[in-house]
């Protein structure tokens, strides 16, 4: 699996690697290996396709990162599908060199949940380790950023109204560099006429002792065909310092190859 795309930092563009990995499987999917530049098996990202959307991730404002580079052992035993990981800790950094082992960076992550038929599934996901600083830390975090986290994830299917719809639940909370994190996401999507997906979502992020993150997000989205889907996306910001709300609107024309 491969998703790449160019961002630009400064004045030049330089590529960075979303998933790119190689799963073995052996004892029957029991215990599979899987390496590369991988999701970090944390919260509801391992289990969401966040790269055909513009719904941002909340690893990246959870977490710092999406993927690391690294090693998993994964599959399912008796009535758990887990995973575990031992990253590297650079995350998405393009400017941190994930192999250098003086760097002092590492993430160990795990995330677990049953195996079932039901409409509802809960998934429990830990990680800790020190790793690159985040792209919002504005240059006054320390070299390394200390993260602890434990969090719990709830995904389920709602029949309302002659249609399904998907309810997404995630809740964590831990350290980061010694000072308190809490992180809460709600998200709902109700598909239309097969080609139609709303998807309406709320989130809070609050470190240390400053004011909690509030914003939200709706988004229409219509696939063309097989290959082409576009997207709009509202987003309203409810904490900002002067108190007036941040409105932005986003356009996505997305490929499948």
């Amino acid at each position: 699996s491969m998703d790449h795309r160019n961002i630009r930092r400064g004045s030049e563009w330089e590529p960075e690697i979303h998933t790119a990995y190689v799963n073995v499987r052996g004892m029957f999917g029991r215990l599979n290996v899987r390496v590369g530049h991988l999701e970090v098996p944390f919260g509801l990202e391992p289990v969401v396709d966040s790269h055909s959307t513009l719904v941002p991730s909340m690893a990246m404002v959870n977490v710092g990162a999406m993927q690391d580079w690294g090693l998993s052992l994964n599959g399912q035993l008796n009535a758990l599908d887990y995973e575990i990981a031992a990253t590297t800790g650079a995350g998405m950094s393009a400017n941190a060199n994930p192999f250098e082992r003086e760097n002092g960076m590492y993430l160990i992550s795990a995330r677990t949940q049953p195996v079932s038929e039901d409409d509802t599934k809960i998934g429990v996901s830990a990680l800790w380790g020190e790793m690159a600083p985040a792209h919002d830390d504005g240059g006054h975090a320390p070299s390394l950023r200390s993260e602890r986290r434990v969090g719990v994830d709830i995904r389920a299917l709602h029949f309302v109204f002659n249609g399904v719809i998907e309810s997404r639940f995630e809740v964590s909370g831990g350290w980061r560099n010694g000072e308190s994190v809490v992180s809460i996401e709600s998200t709902a999507t109700r598909p239309f006429a097969d080609v139609w997906k709303a998807t309406a979502s709320a989130r809070l992020w609050r470190h240390g002792d400053a004011d909690p993150l509030v914003w939200s997000f709706v988004t229409v989205r219509r696939d063309i065909g097989s290959s082409f889907a576009v997207e709009g996306m509202l987003t309203r910001e409810f904490s900002r310092p002067d108190g007036d709300v941040d409105t932005s609107l986003q356009l996505l024309l997305y490929r499948t190859l």
